[in-house]
Order: structure tokens, then sequence, then C-alpha cells
């Protein structure tokens, strides 16, 4: 009889666990939904809306539309697993989702203050920048909501929490790198395919992150890959990175032993936020590897310790 009863009460207890996850599992739906239509609605249009720009237009949309994406698949993967991290994730991707409205939002101002400038063009904002700054509150508003009891017996911070949002930081800022890519390659076919690659390479470390948790090899190349596109970034924002493809004249420049010109990128909002991502991730990382090595140290001590006691 005990075995006809244990699988009943497996199943119940799951279902039950299920529905504590539904609220957060609604509005991580809800809100990644919210933000790719905002994505792919008009964000302004002229001629009084003869000739719609949606946010797909342009790279913030794409970014947006990624990372609304990304919001459905992980608010998914919480409704099925439960893992207490993926809400960390829900909560990175969601003020992502936030700031990419706001900065999108100053900027469509700005536009339009220029655009409006000339009555025949007929400028009007469109209903993009709303809904994706909606929806980016609703996937944040789910760091607020009470935690189902069952996540709080849950596996150590270290072994449970930290991959999730080391993953959220790869995943968002592969997106951003793939979103990028195309428009360098029309600068230099070696930078935008190094964005590409960055970009496919963070990707894959996110899922075998959370996948292989207790594996630490994809935890240092983490580390190793992010330190590098940091640099990357600071030499390409200062002293700037030599392009010889892409340029009037470079290749002809290269030829006769002459320095190709370096290019300098300007400082954006997307730059700062993807390097600080990387940073933060990096730093988790770390911090996972130092921790799971003092456990290492702790075990054997606390094993003897016992042994002795006996």
């Amino acid at each position: 009889m005990s075995t006809l009863t244990m699988p009943t009460r497996t199943a119940a207890v799951a279902h039950s666990g299920a529905r504590a996850r539904l609220p957060v599992t609604t509005l991580g739906v809800l809100g990644g939904a919210l933000a790719i239509g905002g994505a792919a609605v008009p964000w302004l249009s002229l001629f009084a809306g003869l000739q719609p720009v949606t946010g797909t237009d342009g790279m913030n949309g794409r970014v947006a539309a990624g990372l609304g994406g990304a919001t459905l698949a992980v608010a998914l993967l919480f409704l099925s697993i439960g893992r207490p991290g993926l809400r960390w994730l829900l909560g990175i991707l969601g003020f992502s989702i936030l700031a990419i409205s706001g900065w999108s939002g100053i900027s469509l101002v700005s536009t339009l203050a220029e655009l409006q400038a000339d009555p025949l063009l007929v400028a009007q904002a469109g209903p993009g920048v709303p809904i994706l700054a909606a929806g980016g509150a609703l996937v944040f508003a789910t760091m607020f909501l009470p935690t189902p009891s069952e996540e709080r017996t849950r596996l150590p911070v270290s072994a449970s929490a930290l991959p999730s949002p080391i993953a959220a930081s790869l995943a968002i800022a592969g997106v951003v790198h793939l979103a990028i890519g195309p428009e360098h390659l029309a600068e230099s076919l070696v930078l935008g395919s190094a964005m590409i690659a960055a970009g496919i390479a963070q990707l894959a470390l996110a899922v075998l992150v959370l996948r292989r948790v207790t594996v630490a090899w994809p935890l240092v190349l983490t580390i190793a890959l992010n330190a590098a596109l940091v640099v990357a970034y600071l030499i390409a924002v200062t002293v700037g990175l030599p392009i010889v493809d892409g340029q009037p004249g470079a290749g002809m420049a290269a030829m006769a032993g002459q320095d190709a010109m370096a290019h300098v990128d300007a400082v954006t909002p997307l730059g700062i936020g993807t390097v600080g991502l990387e940073v933060a991730g990096a730093a988790l990382t770390a911090g996972i590897l130092a921790i799971r090595r003092t456990a290492r140290r702790v075990a054997p001590a606390i094993d003897g310790t016992a042994t002795r006691a006996r």
C-alpha cells in the first residue's frame, strides 16, 4: 500500500510547489511578452504614422527583444524546477530591460525634439518604449514577491544561488555582443567577428555554468573571457583598437608598412552596463571558486575532529 501512496504524495508536493511558484512565473511571462511586444511596435513615427520606426530597427530594441525572450525561458524554467537562483536571474533581466527602456526613452525625447522642429515630418511618439518599461517593471517586481517555503530549504547560497546570477550576466552580455556585432562588421571584419564570437562564447558559458554547477573549468573560463573583454573595452575607449579592414585606404597603408588608424569607441551606457555585468560576473565566479576551495580545506579538518571525538 505504501508503494501506491508514495507517488501520490510526491506528485502532490510537486503540484503544491509549482502552484507556489506560479505568481513569479506569471509576472515573468507577462513581462517578457510585453518586452518583446514593446520592441516590435513603433517607438516613433513620421508623417503622421505613415512611416513607423519600431524598436527592432535599432540596437536597443533588438537587445530588449532578446532579453524578453530570455525572460520567458527563465520564467518557465523556474516554474518547472524552482531553483532560487532563477529568481535572481529574472530580477537582473527585468532591471536590464528597465535600464534599456529608460535610456531609450531619454534618447527618444531628444530625437523627437529635433524632428518636431521640422513641421513637415509630423513626428510622433509611439507606444513601444512605455510597453517595454512596463514589461521590465513586471519582471523586476518578481524580486519582491514572497519566497515560497520550499525555496528556503534548498542548497546553500554558494551551491545554488550564485551560479544563476553569473549565468544571467553572461547571457545578457552575450545578447548585447551578438546585437552589436553586425554593426561592427561594417567597420571591421575582425572586430565584428570577435564581437559575435564573444557573444556565442558567453551564451555557451551561461549554459555550462548552470548545468555543470560542480565543475570548475566553466567558472575559470568565465573569469578569463570576462577579463579579456573588459580589458579590450578599456583599450577601445581610451587609446583605441587598431582596425585595418573596413577603413578607406587602410589596406594600402598596411601594405606600405604604415600603422593603421586606431579606432576609439564612444563611451555609451550600454557599453558601461555590459562591462559592469562582466566585472560582476567575474567577481561572483571568483567568489564561488574561493568558497569551494575553503570548503575543501575545512572538510578534512571537520572529518578528523569528528573521528577523534568518537
